[in-house]
């Protein structure tokens, strides 16, 4: 399956005392309403260090809806880096390795 995560993206720039981060706040969507079957890699995404919060919506055996359906998210990801290229590369991996399986 493939998650639809990047235009679902809010990026922002935030001042920690004097250093400046980027921080992104991730919502992951499926490309199909249905019942969840399976989720693979959440591990790995919660082993990288930029991973700050990982909000679990919708569990297996729970069924996956559209927003305009009355659903919500699969996943509410914050990630927060010393740079941009840094961020999107960690978006990059949580797309890589996290995989929803509807039936």
């Amino acid at each position: 399956s493939s998650l639809d995560s990047l235009s679902k993206i809010s990026l922002s720039k935030i001042k920690m005392g004097n250093q400046i981060a980027f921080a992104a706040m991730v919502k992951i969507y499926e490309e199909k309403e249905g019942v969840v079957q399976e989720i693979t890699g959440l591990d790995k995404v919660n082993e990288l260090n930029e991973v700050k919060v990982v909000v679990q919506n919708i569990h297996v055996g729970e069924k996956f809806m559209f927003a305009k359906n009355g659903g919500v998210s699969l996943f509410e990801i914050i990630i927060a880096a010393d740079t941009e290229s840094q961020l999107r590369a960690v978006l990059e991996k949580i797309e890589s390795v996290l995989r929803v399986k509807i039936g």
